[in-house]
């Protein structure tokens, strides 16, 4: 379980508000989408749960503990992290990439091998592509292969910023497609963000709705599109009415 309590995060000595008071709490193998336009919080709240960004105050609790009290080395291991832009090491190997937070644990290489050859299978990705480079992948394979890195290391707790935000429409609906066919095989807890609405809803369980960098609106799918909390929250789901009349039409076929 994934907790926040009263989280902010400030910046020009408290003057500025990143984030506000945030109150989350994300259940066992729960997807939570944080969603919301550019510069809402967004990342900056995914980022404080495994600390790449200090809360200015709060609490935040993964599996009950304060990530305050732990050691910032093994939380990150921890905690998956995917994101867009996937991040590989260029002069690294597809298999080298997916194991690197396995070889800096002390991992043997017949380990690490075995690991990543497993993981290419988890995320639909040939044994052959084990000694390619980044270069020699396309976008939504290089995206595949950040996944599998984040899983690598088996964590309970995944961070999902924008994965398959940078990817065409028909790379991203299919890995959308893999993430909740992965996602149904690993019940991992997730955060993931997107300013997608149409994404959030193919993915989430729940979705939190954040504006300047203050939560809206916390809820299901069914609450969030037919109880909309805020004026906020309802103009932005009546923009892409047309798109959203569709999925809830094949949401309840």
């Amino acid at each position: 379980m994934i907790r926040m309590q009263q989280v902010s995060k400030t910046f020009d000595h408290g003057q500025t508000f990143a984030v506000q008071e945030v109150n989350l709490e994300v259940a066992d193998g729960e997807t939570l989408v944080l969603l919301g336009t550019s510069g809402c919080g967004k990342t900056t709240t995914l980022k404080m749960i495994n600390r790449l960004v200090e809360p200015s105050s709060g609490i935040i609790e993964v599996d009950g503990r304060n990530v305050m009290d732990c050691p910032l080395q093994k939380l990150r291991r921890n905690i998956g992290y995917a994101f867009q832009g996937v991040g590989l090491f260029p002069h690294f190997t597809v298999g080298e990439n997916i194991t690197i937070g396995l070889r800096l644990d002390g991992r043997p290489k017949k380990e690490r091998l075995a690991r990543a050859r497993e993981m290419l299978a988890l995320v639909a990705l040939e044994e052959e592509f084990i000694d390619r480079y980044p270069h020699q992948l396309s976008g939504g394979q290089q995206q595949r292969v950040g996944v599998a890195r984040a899983l690598a290391g088996a964590p309970k707790n995944l961070l999902m910023d924008e994965p398959f935000g940078a990817l065409d429409a028909i790379t991203r609906d299919t890995l959308q497609k893999e993430y909740l066919k992965l996602q149904r095989e690993l019940n991992k807890t997730v955060i993931f963000v997107t300013h997608d609405i149409i994404e959030a809803l193919t993915v989430a369980d729940r979705i939190a709705v954040m504006h300047a960098g203050r939560i809206e609106q916390v809820g299901s799918k069914t609450e969030i599109l037919q109880q909309p909390a805020t004026d906020f929250v309802r103009h932005l789901f009546a923009k892409p009415a047309e798109q959203l009349r569709d999925y809830w039409e094949a949401m309840h076929e």
